[in-house]
């Protein structure tokens, strides 16, 4: 009478080892998720919101790029039993390695390794019990596509074709086959840094090898490891931008020094108090009237009345940088009114001290203080 380990369609066995697989892929998927929930909450969601288009811009899947990686989990044959076995196993531990290309955002491709593991039957043969082995391997060429559901996880789904080699072996006979067996799976990509992603994968590989070697079907369940290697799948710097530095500005009234708007650097003056380390740099200007030299001079003794006022409020002088800068650079037109008086004005800019450098002034800078008094002369 002659056995093999894979044998006539059991369907009672099909469906639980299906649902049995379907738990286990959805206890793992909901693991997952709640990991990534946990690793997004760094994430600054006023961004993600500002621009809906990045929402998910920083995991997989990104483009032009190879990977490698490798699987182990477990294979059931659904079909690896027939109902006149003594004893049958037909769950095997299993493991693979593979490589990939993702030539696009969301399409690759993958070639790799499969070893299905090994089934084992008993049968009784003439009043001898006879022990049957089944081992399945083989190699795998697959499309993949991937979708993003989450922070720093992707769906995929993958179909292609199998090439196996099936082996039988018991009762002092060997069957062998070998051929072309369609594949469809899918599962969870789970980026856990620019390299290294984690996997949890289900394939169904549909009927492997003839009936000399029984043709099993097979579900494939396994956790995998895979690390990327070159193209745009390394993720944009998570390091943030450095601080934008504060600005103030105030007025002041024809030909004179006086602040016209002295609350426009309560901000400045608190966050001076705050941190000694920072530096406060205090550009002076006139409007378009008078000479060169007098405007130079007027614009400097404006920047010296803000650099008071710093110093009235407690600020320490080393803190504090001057300039004059004139008439040059108006920031409105020097031919109303309205735009002279935008142009009559001092920029305060508060910084932070950049590593290893010392503010740097021009021939015009002036570190004197002196509250200067308004002038009558008309030239500006």
């Amino acid at each position: 009478m002659k056995h093999n380990v894979f044998s006539e369609p059991v369907f009672q066995r099909i469906r639980v080892s299906l649902e049995k697989h379907a738990k286990v892929c959805s206890l793992l998927a909901m693991a997952l998720t709640a990991s990534s929930h946990t690793l997004a909450e760094d994430q600054t969601p006023s961004s993600q919101a500002s621009n809906p288009a990045n929402q998910y811009s920083n995991f997989a899947p990104h483009d032009d790029y190879i990977y490698l990686g490798g699987k182990v989990g477990w294979t059931n044959f659904a079909e690896a039993c027939s109902n006149n076995s003594i004893d049958c196993s037909q769950n095997s531990i299993a493991g693979g390695v593979f490589v990939g290309y993702q030539w696009l955002r969301n399409f690759g491709v993958e070639f790799g390794y499969d070893n299905f593991g090994q089934a084992t039957a008993y049968y009784e043969e003439s009043g001898v019990l006879q022990k049957y082995e089944g081992n399945i391997y083989g190699f795998e060429l697959t499309g993949k596509a991937n979708f993003p559901i989450a922070n720093s996880i992707d769906m995929f789904f993958k179909a292609g074709t199998l090439f196996f080699i099936a082996e039988v072996t018991g009762g002092g006979r060997k069957n062998q086959d070998q051929g072309f067996a369609p594949t469809v799976g899918g599962g969870f990509e789970f980026e856990a840094n620019d390299v290294v992603d984690f996997r949890l994968e289900y394939q169904y590989f549909d009927r492997l090898g003839t009936q000399d070697v029984g043709g099993s079907k097979a579900h494939l369940t396994s956790l995998g490891i895979l690390f990327n290697f070159g193209g745009n799948h390394v993720k944009p710097s998570k390091t943030p931008p450095p601080p934008q530095p504060l600005v103030a500005n105030v007025n002041f009234g024809f030909d004179s020094t006086v602040i016209e708007n002295p609350a426009a650097l309560n901000n400045i003056t608190q966050t001076l108090k705050q941190d000694k380390s920072g530096t406060v740099v205090i550009q002076g200007y006139t409007d378009g009237i008078g000479t060169d030299e007098y405007n130079l001079k007027l614009s400097l003794e404006r920047a010296n009345r803000v650099a008071a006022y710093f110093i009235k409020e407690g600020i320490e002088e080393h803190q504090i940088v001057l300039h004059g800068f004139g008439k040059t650079d108006p920031v409105a037109s020097n031919t109303t009114p309205e735009g002279r008086h935008r142009n009559r004005h001092v920029v305060v800019i508060f910084e932070m001290p950049k590593a290893e450098s010392t503010p740097a002034t021009d021939a015009t800078d002036a570190t004197d203080t002196t509250d200067t008094t308004d002038t009558t002369d008309t030239t500006e």
